[in-house]
């Protein structure tokens, strides 16, 4: 009976591997000492090592981006922060975070 219906199985399986998802990198700089947002810091996208995308904070030191998986990947995203005059921090798997950068 599972011979007779592993056809559909496999093929449903490869159709929800097709499908994929969608993992955000994203959120906010601000200046360690005055917590004010820091406009215009580079964000450098890295995903499983690999440099993908250079993003910049708005006025609000607001960064987003959705980037596009296979539903069964888990990649990890690294978000490179660099504003001159400040230290570069790195942050793993970025979702909304509050980011700090001392001077």
């Amino acid at each position: 009976m599972f011979v007779r219906f592993a056809p559909l199985w496999m093929g449903t399986l490869l159709l929800f591997s097709a499908c994929g998802r969608k993992k955000e990198c994203s959120g906010i700089v601000l200046d360690f000492d005055s917590k004010q947002p820091i406009p215009n810091a580079k964000v450098g996208v890295h995903i499983d090592d690999i440099a993908e995308d250079t993003l910049h904070t708005d006025q609000q030191g607001r960064f987003s981006k959705r980037y596009p998986f296979p539903l069964f990947d888990s990649p990890e995203i690294r978000a490179v922060i660099k504003k001159p005059g400040y230290d570069t921090i790195v942050v793993v798997n970025p979702d909304k975070d509050t980011i700090f950068l001392s001077r």
